[in-house]
């Protein structure tokens, strides 16, 4: 797989959760749901980009999965 296409998936992956993770609004089970898709994507495309993907593929695969971690609910504030 070329890396256009590479970066392709990634950004397809990424804005499909944020789309998704806005539609479910602030239920968190459903939340949580949606961004462990969007994170098991990602991982499956792990191998892929290791093994073929350029430094700028590999920066932006890291930097996606540094996007969905920032869209998981903080736990601690839910509780308070």
């Amino acid at each position: 797989m070329d890396d256009a296409e590479l970066l392709m998936r990634i950004r397809v992956v990424v804005g499909s959760t944020r789309a998704a993770a806005r539609s479910v609004g602030s239920d968190a089970g459903q939340l949580g749901e949606v961004l462990d898709r969007g994170r098991w994507l990602l991982d499956a495309m792990a191998p892929g980009i290791e093994g073929s993907g350029s430094v700028a593929v590999r920066d932006r695969f890291a930097e996606a999965q540094a996007a969905l971690a920032a869209m998981t609910p903080d736990e601690t504030s839910e509780q308070t």
